[in-house]
């Protein structure tokens, strides 16, 4: 709006016949100690508008016994209106304006008249042609909804007009009267609806909405009660200066009872959802029992405010009553807010520094712009930096800036959280499963012993037993030969022996390198003990501390038992060298001086090789033949 904004606050709403009646005093005193506004308003010559300046005089004057007469200059003059300095029990009564127009042309000329913006009633009354006040409908004064008054002068026409004035019952009352040019009736609507300050509105209100949608995303993806109190009070506060913003220096009933009560309870509801979420977030319940105390009665005390505001309102018939319960309302409000500040600032608190700092800049903010409505309200908004809109605005962005860095901080808090369980649930799980392995391989190595004990003890004494008789019974019958016993007897040492590779194979004691190899040594030296070839073993003297299987050890075994049995049969040596080795793998060599390996034809020794090679590669092991000298077998495998 480009016109100057000078506030009327004004409240009372007398009925039609009272006010038509006291119309023609309020005209008769203007008539005779008034001055009529601008006597040479030619309203054929207007070319936009004319601002009107003269006498007004407020109704609860008269009723005093008092004719006190105001000048009156329009709010594009840098001058205050007076009537701002009366006190607030006769804000509200109506005011009344004298002025005078004429019509210079030859032919019917009609205007505007414009009071100023927030008037609820709007009557002009014109003198007579017998010259006394009167309400002449011949003159076809035509009254809009939309606060525009409509004047229709006859050719050489003059005439005197006042206008019943009732201003809204709040604090946002314009007077700036004006004659507007029929043909430009739209753009002065136009003109007196646009102002910096709306733009800025809307951007705030944009923030508001896009914080609004995040903060209802985070509530479906996380129900908790803390972003829907915040979701709330963005709503309340949003919509606020959205109507502040939309409805804007406009006369209509909605706007009305906007400006005159509706804005204060939805800036008190928004504020009410805003304590529960600063109870929410920071658990006060629990961890901070005073806070919690103070904040909870302050909501039930707010919401009282806001219901007894309403009622006296809406019921009474001065401003003076609503106008100190709203002004009680927010003191209270920023007594709260000073109180959380001073009371959390010594936590040390990263959260709760970000809500402090959110807090007093909103509460910087608000104290500016209160104090530029109350200091000297007469002044003009001329730019955006004079308004007191923007200020407010600030305080609510940089409150909501620091609400994003409470989001953010306390997200990345708890997403630490929630991976640090997940680390730890991970860790239990991978316990309990390595817990489980563990016991199921004590549980296999007790039964593998139990079944090794078993053997020896049960299956181990019947083999002995039928040595022993074998043996006995060759002794006694040594002059007659039995092949058969013969027989009995090599089998029960075969079988003894393959019990006890056996037993050594399931006994879990034995699932290390070194038992292994020693293994394979006493073997060997006891399997060429009682023949003609030299057996001659090396095993390093340190070996590491490693774990093998029952089936690597057996595989292991039985491939270096096939090569010495294939030796001592086959190759007609007379020495034989065992050579082990352990780095990245366990290497044993075996080494014979005899006749060699016919890779041409290995017909003799085809099943031996294929079952050493069957089973190292079974083990994900090679074996290799080398035939130079004798023969050489290298078995080779991961460990």
């Amino acid at each position: 709006m480009k016109k100057s904004d000078i506030f009327l606050r004004m409240v009372w709403f007398p009925n039609s016949l009272k006010g038509i009646c006291f119309a023609v005093a309020i005209f008769l005193s203007l008539a005779l100690f008034g001055q009529a506004p601008n006597n040479n308003i030619d309203i054929s010559k207007i070319s936009f508008s004319v601002p009107l300046q003269g006498s007004i005089i407020n109704e609860s004057f008269a009723q005093s016994g008092h004719s006190l007469l105001v000048p009156f200059k329009n709010a594009n003059s840098n001058s205050p209106n007076t009537l701002l300095g009366q006190p607030k029990k006769i804000i509200g009564k109506p005011v009344y304006l004298l002025f005078s127009l004429y019509n210079s042309s030859d032919s019917v000329k009609k205007c505007y008249f414009f009071p100023g913006v927030y008037f609820t009633d709007l009557q002009i009354y014109q003198k007579g042609s017998s010259g006394k006040p009167s309400l002449d409908i011949k003159n076809s004064i035509e009254i809009f909804s939309n606060g525009y008054a409509s004047i229709q002068l006859q050719a050489n026409e003059h005439a005197d007009f006042i206008a019943k004035l009732t201003p809204l019952r709040s604090g946002n009352s314009i007077l700036a009267a004006e004659i507007i040019n029929k043909d430009f009736i739209g753009y002065f609507q136009k003109d007196i609806s646009q102002s910096p300050i709306i733009l800025v509105t809307y951007f705030v209100t944009g923030v508001l909405l896009m914080m609004l949608i995040y903060s209802v995303t985070m509530y479906l993806q996380d129900p908790k009660s803390a972003f829907l109190f915040y979701s709330l009070y963005l709503f309340f506060t949003g919509l606020l200066l959205f109507l502040k913003a939309y409805l804007y220096n406009q006369s209509l009933g909605i706007n009305y009872y906007f400006e005159g009560c509706f804005d204060f309870i939805l800036q008190g509801t928004g504020l009410i959802f805003y304590i529960r979420f600063i109870r929410t977030l920071f658990q006060t319940a629990k961890e901070h029992p005073f806070p919690e105390i103070i904040l909870r009665s302050s909501q039930w005390i707010t919401a009282l405010l806001l219901c007894t505001f309403l009622l006296t309102y809406f019921l009474s018939q001065t401003f003076v009553i609503p106008d100190k319960i709203e002004s009680a309302t927010k003191l209270f409000l920023m007594a709260l807010s000073i109180y959380l500040i001073f009371y959390w600032f010594p936590r040390k608190n990263k959260l709760i520094n970000f809500l402090i700092c959110g807090q007093s800049l909103l509460i910087l903010f608000s104290i500016i712009s209160y104090k530029m409505i109350i200091t000297d309200p007469s002044q003009p908004f001329n730019s955006l930096f004079s308004d007191p809109t923007l200020y407010l605005e600030a305080g609510i962005v940089f409150e909501l800036l620091f609400f994003l860095l409470i989001l953010v901080n306390k997200n990345k808090k708890e997403m630490i959280e929630h991976e640090n369980e997940s680390r730890k649930l991970k860790f239990e799980n991978e316990k309990k499963e390595l817990e489980k392995q563990i016991a199921i391989m004590e549980a296999k190595s007790e039964e593998r012993n139990r079944i090794a004990a078993d053997m020896h003890d049960d299956l181990g004494g019947g083999v002995t037993a039928i040595r022993m008789m074998s043996e006995i019974a060759k002794t006694k019958i040594q002059k007659e030969a039995f092949p058969e016993i013969e027989k009995i007897s090599h089998a029960a040492n075969e079988l003894h022996e393959k019990m006890n590779t056996i037993i050594w194979t399931i006994n879990s004691s034995n699932d290390t390198l070194e038992n292994l190899l020693c293994y394979i040594r006493d073997y060997a030296i006891d399997f060429f003990d009682k023949t003609n070839i030299h057996c001659h073993i090396s095993i390093p003297r340190t070996l590491p501390n490693i774990n093998l299987t029952s089936e690597k050890r057996r595989g292991i075994f039985l491939s270096v038992k096939e090569s010495l049995n294939n030796i001592l049969k086959h190759s007609k040596a007379n020495t034989v060298q065992i050579i082990a080795g352990v780095k990245d793998k366990l290497t044993i060599e075996i080494y014979d001086n005899g006749k060699g390996i016919d890779l041409e034809n290995l017909r003799m020794f085809g099943n031996g090789l294929s079952s050493m090679k069957k089973r190292m590669e079974a083990l994900q092991g090679s074996l290799c033949i080398d035939n130079q000298n004798g023969t050489k077998l290298i078995f080779s495998v991961a460990i």
